[in-house]
């Protein structure tokens, strides 16, 4: 079971009753918590959102203060939009991946898609309408595909000869100096046959 999460209550207060039916109704979290591991599982994300749209918030430590208004959002779009949150100073792969920055920075997941949040404001109604259909309004743009075990690989070698230039030039070198040898045999072999057929 998930902890609790503190929440923001969207509407002005009524009646204690009602805050009360309404605590009752919200007693579970609903907002997700996004990894490195569980992302693309979850969201599916970079084939085409088979699991739903998604309502992303990707932040750091210390810019979480949203977390109680998007806990609020994720309960008033629950059956409609998955929303979550990625810890980007947890998740170093996500973050790599969507070349996020800012925090917070929130992003729509949508058939593939990907839809920045690019209003000022952090309201409840904002934030659900940009959900639910201003993010039309918004540019789309591809979901980047997760890295494969291959990518990661070729970027850590990669990594590791710019860090090296010793270990950079003596890799260059070597396919030089095997062509540079293999010239000189072929040489040599020719010369060496005009010799014999002098001979």
């Amino acid at each position: 079971m998930e902890k609790a999460m503190p929440m923001i209550y969207p509407s002005p207060m009524i009646e204690k009753n009602d805050v009360i039916i309404w605590l009752e109704q919200h007693k579970n979290v609903v907002m997700r918590i996004l990894t490195d591991d569980n992302f693309e599982h979850l969201t599916q994300a970079s084939t085409g959102a088979t699991t739903g749209d998604w309502l992303i918030s990707f932040e750091k430590s210390g810019c979480d203060q949203f977390t109680p208004l998007l806990e609020a959002v994720a309960h008033h779009l629950r059956q409609k939009i998955n929303v979550a949150t990625v810890d980007l100073t947890r998740q170093l792969e996500l973050r790599k991946r969507f070349k996020i920055e800012g925090c917070p920075s929130i992003y729509l997941f949508r058939h593939g898609n990907m839809y920045e949040y690019s209003f000022k404001e952090f309201t409840f109604q904002s934030l659900t309408e940009f959900a639910e259909n201003t993010y039309k309004h918004s540019k789309a743009e591809k979901v980047p595909n997760p890295q494969s075990p291959f990518d990661k690989l070729v970027e850590y070698v990669v990594d590791r000869l710019k860090k090296s230039r010793t270990l950079f030039y003596t890799l260059i070198s070597i396919p030089i100096i095997i062509v540079l040898i293999s010239l000189y045999i072929v040489r040599k072999r020719r010369i060496d046959q005009k010799r014999f057929k002098l001979h």
